[in-house]
This record gives C-alpha cells, sequence and structure tokens, in this order.
C-alpha cells in the first residue's frame, strides 16, 4: 500500500490538532460556593416584673373600605386625621378629592355624607347619603348608616315624622 505524500505529512497535524482540541475541552473547575453565616439579630429584653405593661391605645373605631385603591385609603385617612384635628372643611375637602378617584364607591359618599353632617350641611349631607345608596351592595353595613344620615338631616330641616320612620326601619338593622 502507498501512502501519498500529502498523506503522510497530514497526519501528525491532524493527530497535534485532535490531542489540542481535546485538551481545550475539558470541563472548568468551578469555584466551591460561598456560604453565608445567619446572622444573629438582637432580641429585646423583656420588660421588668416591677412595672405594669403599658395600655393599649385604642383609636375611634374607622370603617374599613372594600377594594379601595391606595391613593383613597390615604386620603380618607387624611380626613379621619383633619377631622380629629377640628378641621371638618379640610376633612370634606379630602373625602370628595377621593370621590374624584373613585366616584362609584358608595362607602365614600356615605363618608363624606358624616362628615357633612357633623360640620352643619344636612341638605349636603343627605344628597351625598342618597348618592352613595345608589352605589351600594344591598348587604352592605354603610347603607344603615346613609340611612341614619338621611334621618338625621332630615330631623335637622325639621321633618322629624319620615326621620322618625327611617330610624325606625334602620336603627337596629345590623346588616
Amino acid at each position: 500500500m502507498k501512502t501519498s505524500r500529502f498523506a503522510s505529512r497530514a497526519l501528525p497535524l491532524v493527530l497535534f490538532l485532535t490531542g489540542f482540541i481535546a485538551g481545550c475541552t475539558t470541563t472548568p473547575t468551578l469555584p466551591p460556593p460561598v456560604v453565608e453565616r445567619p446572622t444573629r439579630t438582637a432580641v429585646p429584653p423583656p420588660p421588668p416584673i416591677d412595672e405594669p405593661a403599658p395600655e393599649p391605645v385604642v383609636e375611634p373605631t374607622r370603617p374599613a373600605l372594600d377594594d379601595a385603591s391606595d391613593a383613597t385609603v390615604a386620603l380618607v385617612n387624611q380626613a379621619y386625621r383633619d377631622q380629629d384635628g377640628g378641621e371638618p372643611t379640610r376633612a370634606v375637602g379630602n373625602l370628595e378629592r377621593a370621590i374624584r378617584i373613585e366616584p362609584r364607591n358608595g362607602q365614600l359618599w356615605v363618608l363624606l355624607a358624616e362628615l357633612q353632617l357633623t360640620a352643619g350641611r344636612a341638605t349636603p349631607a343627605e344628597q351625598s347619603a342618597r348618592k352613595g345608596l345608589l352605589f351600594l351592595a344591598r348587604l352592605s353595613p354603610f347603607r344603615r348608616r346613609a340611612w341614619l344620615v338621611i334621618a338625621s338631616a332630615l330631623d335637622a330641616r325639621g321633618e322629624t315624622d319620615e326621620a322618625a320612620a327611617i330610624r325606625a326601619e334602620w336603627g337596629n338593622y345590623r346588616g
């Protein structure tokens, strides 16, 4: 068997390249994984036995809003702070801003009606409460609140018979 000159020269080159490529394809060694040590958190010491535990601060109950946006909740909370701070006009303004964000939220309309009533504005309070009733679910506890605002507004206008009838129906209602 006779080999060509090309084959005799190419054989060592092919063997060299095969060995070189095989040496280059080895898997690289990875560095060992880094293990983090858990950090210890400081535990506050228990209160001394001699001192009585502080009384919890109980805030007045405020109704929770169903499905309200974060901006609306923030405005309602600000309205509560304004009302508690003796600024009912500013509180009404914040609730009106919340209603511009969510005009179909009946709960906001009822809260606005309650604030308007405490500010001595009976007619707008009744209107806001009636508008809130349009958007409230049938079993919402806010329905009772809306009707009681309407009754108080009617009382303020001198329509005591109609107000008494509303209170008789909604006074003990627990939705």
